[in-house]
């Protein structure tokens, strides 16, 4: 009988050891960067490009959607489609194709070739990353804060978010760079706000932009096709 109480004992105790090691999992916050093939989101964006002929406003409809799980030389990663579009009477048109993959450290996303630290595992509030430790470029200190209510909340039905500041430099003689992306639970990115410019130094007004860019990415719908 005492053979089996022990038993019984470390059946308990193993089953308890796998619910607790099931949410510690939850606890990353893996969800805030989920891959299933079919998900799609869907942006309203507003991007205003500036050069030395002045700044150039368009707006557009953006949709991403998981076509793919890749495995390759020992890596998983995932195909992301993104389609553009002039407004909902138009039809979408390829624009380019991202790669995405996520393990238990980070998740990370190809943009034009450019392997960018997306989340850094587990979440959590004023954690730092180097979101360029897997390309070439300068080191860039990325780090979760604390997101602000917007305009899509409704949509998200109460999930969670989280936002990563990627630049905040303020606007001073030179530049500006005051970049952000917010991040919910079980649906991924739902907003992007970016705004790089470059002031002109000589000849020139006072706070006339040189070059740069501002962006603006708006979560407006997601799903499963």
């Amino acid at each position: 009988m005492n053979n089996w109480f022990k038993f019984f004992v470390l059946l308990f105790l193993f089953s308890s050891c796998q619910d607790q090691f099931i949410e510690d999992e939850a606890d990353f916050g893996y969800d805030y960067f989920p891959l299933e093939i079919g998900a799609y989101k869907t942006y309203d964006v507003m991007e205003v490009s500036f050069n030395a002929q002045g700044p150039d406003t368009t707006w557009y409809e953006l949709k991403t959607t998981v076509t793919e799980k890749v495995e390759e030389d020992d890596a998983t990663y995932y195909i992301l489609k993104r389609e553009t579009r002039p407004d909902e009477l138009s039809s979408w048109e390829v624009s380019d194709i991202w790669t995405i993959r996520r393990d238990q450290f980070n998740g990370v996303v190809v943009e034009e070739n450019v392997p960018l630290i997306k989340m850094s595992f587990p979440v959590e509030l004023n954690k730092t990353w180097d979101g360029n430790a897997f390309n070439s470029r300068n080191s860039a200190e990325y780090r979760y804060v604390e997101s602000s209510a917007a305009m899509y909340d409704e949509l998200l039905a109460g999930s969670a978010k989280v936002q990563v500041q990627i630049a905040d430099i303020p606007q001073n003689l030179v530049n500006r760079d005051q970049r952000f992306e917010v991040y919910a639970r079980g649906i991924g990115l739902v907003e992007k706000n970016y705004i790089v410019l470059n002031y002109c130094t000589a000849n020139c007004g006072s706070e006339e932009v040189d070059s740069g860019i501002i962006i603006q990415q708006i979560l407006t719908a997601y799903g499963q096709e």
